[in-house]
């Protein structure tokens, strides 16, 4: 990890957690929250496709895209599909042993969902304090707009702060991770001679102009649900890499047919459940049952494999 990478995942933790303080102390108790949570009626805002009744925020199978199961589930697609970045990887790869390789996964898996229960908690504790904000708002803009509005603080400028670095550190790296895959893990091995230095540095500036172009394009036309939308997308990596990449770090029995089995049965779910998602017949996200299925291939392809060669 680097110094500004480490610098913004410090800054957004402390960012978190002040928050997390700030709106426990008004609502009183953090059970308070879950509590009082039950009893929140109405639009949230103008945005909102459904009025909440009471005790949707806690009902496992509500309506709409942020339901709890949904939100809860779609942690397989934000925390775990981003997990499967390259970037990581490599980091875990360069470990000084498979020892702290597999502490170092499951002390990221433990910060993730700390940091998805944190989050979780400040927007029901939000909703608890200003159950309607009089403005026609998108998803994406409550959070900071009642940060910056009817929550506003000493601390604000801080925490607004602090979600423009945890921006900027994402940025950062899918730029980087962009560059260096496009000049050495396509291009590079692609080309049948090794490319000079100074034509790997302008495919990287190529890449990243690419890339950056094609991000303010998505930004002028957003989707008309940023968090939806990325979790969709990194359901995808999660369904079809996380059990490949991690389960031949964390399992060493782990075989190419049980690999090709995990791609497999990922591609399949994504075919199945997705489509039930978008049709609202789904009360999780798709990257739930289909990570588990892969998890599931994956562990059996291996299995199998390894018992047909013990028994050849």
């Amino acid at each position: 990890m680097t110094r500004s990478d480490a610098f913004n995942l410090i800054l957004m933790i402390v960012g978190l957690g002040v928050l997390l303080v700030i709106v426990v102390a008004r609502v009183g108790s953090l059970g308070g929250i879950y509590s009082g949570a039950a009893g929140v009626t109405g639009y949230a805002h103008g945005g909102m496709e459904y009025a909440t009744e009471a005790g949707d925020l806690l009902r496992p199978f509500g309506q709409g895209d942020f339901a709890p199961l949904m939100s809860i589930s779609m942690f397989f697609g934000w925390g775990l599909g981003l997990a499967v970045n390259p970037q990581y990887a490599v980091r875990i790869l360069a470990s000084r042993d498979a020892r702290s390789a597999r502490r170092m996964i499951w002390i990221s898996l433990a910060l993730l969902a700390g940091i998805y229960f944190t989050l979780s908690s400040i927007g029901l504790g939000m909703r608890v304090l200003i159950p309607t904000v009089n403005e026609t708002l998108s998803t994406d803009e409550i959070f900071t707009y009642i940060l910056n509005n009817d929550l506003y603080s000493e601390w604000s400028g801080f925490l607004l702060f602090a979600i423009i670095g945890a921006c900027v550190s994402t940025a950062n790296s899918q730029l980087l991770l962009i560059a260096s895959s496009c000049s050495c893990d396509i291009v590079g091995a692609l080309w049948p001679r090794p490319l000079k230095e100074s034509t790997l540095v302008n495919l990287s500036r190529g890449a990243v102009m690419a890339g950056g172009t094609l991000s303010l394009l998505l930004a002028l036309s957003p989707p008309a649900s940023l968090l939806t939308y990325g979790g969709d997308v990194w359901g995808v990596f999660s369904v079809t890499l996380l059990a490949p990449v991690f389960g031949t770090l964390l399992w060493e029995r782990t075989t190419r047919t049980g690999v090709c089995a995990a791609l497999g049965a990922g591609l399949l779910a994504l075919a199945v459940f997705y489509p039930l998602y978008y049709a609202g017949l789904l009360p999780v996200h798709p990257a739930l049952p289909g990570t588990l299925i892969s998890a599931g291939a994956l562990w059996l392809g291996s299995v199998l494999s390894r018992k047909k060669e013990a028994e050849g």
